[in-house]
């Protein structure tokens, strides 16, 4: 809106963030943009940062979609008494659920947007599901491929659902919470999910980018999956 309101009124527009995005990057370096301060392209910090390698093939040979590595950082989190944060890309249990008959994603009838798998409780009446992330539609877990009609159908891709089912198994005992859309519909619910994990000490919070503008503390440990 800020653009079209700039380009009809003649104004000048200025972009700024913490971080430039990716899509102005682009527009900067074919001349579409020009640099009107100094850009930068990372967070000054002196945390230590780690990074692990733990592809598709690295989950199916541990059967666990939560490597080694951040175990143990949950591990000394809890012993320390400290917080620890894990940030999710998605939400759900499979970000994808592809056909293994003929390749397909399975996509939502509405708006072609890729299905997400969402987990349920263990009753009758409200089992897992298929839900579109951009038009909401919901989808019965039991369809069919809809180009071939296979019932051969695998989730992929990783979801805080599922991230935080797997930690749960590992720590029965763990104070865990997760942050998304699916536990906050609105303001006051993550709010009152992130103080509640600040209160907990050696407590884990799950979540997608919702709860990075709502922690307002540093952190002893983060991990980014």
């Amino acid at each position: 809106f800020a653009q079209f309101l700039a380009k009809h009124s003649g104004a000048r527009i200025i972009r700024g963030d913490s971080m430039i995005e990716g899509g102005t990057f682009n527009e900067l370096e074919t001349g579409l943009w020009q640099s009107h301060d100094k850009t930068s392209f990372r967070f000054l910090t002196s945390a230590k940062t780690n990074t692990i390698v733990f592809n598709s093939e690295t989950s199916r040979k541990s059967q666990s979609s939560v490597s080694k590595d951040v175990l143990e950082l949950i591990e000394n989190n809890r012993l320390n008494s400290g917080h620890l944060f894990i940030l999710s890309p998605r939400r759900g249990l499979a970000s994808r659920t592809i056909c293994r008959d003929c390749g397909k994603s399975l996509s939502c009838p509405n708006c072609q947007g890729t299905l997400v798998l969402h987990g349920g409780r263990q009753n009758v009446e409200n089992p897992p599901k298929f839900i579109c992330h951009k038009c909401g539609t919901e989808i019965d877990s039991t369809t069919r491929c809809d180009r071939c009609k296979s019932w051969n159908l695998s989730p992929f891709g990783v979801g805080s659902e599922k991230v935080e089912k797997e930690i749960s198994k590992n720590y029965p005992e763990l104070k865990i919470f997760r942050l998304d859309r699916d536990t906050a519909p609105n303001d006051v619910a993550a709010d009152k999910i992130v103080n509640k994990f600040l209160a907990s000490a050696g407590s884990v919070l799950v979540g997608t980018e919702m709860a990075l503008s709502r922690i307002n503390q540093k952190m002893e440990s983060v991990a980014v999956l």
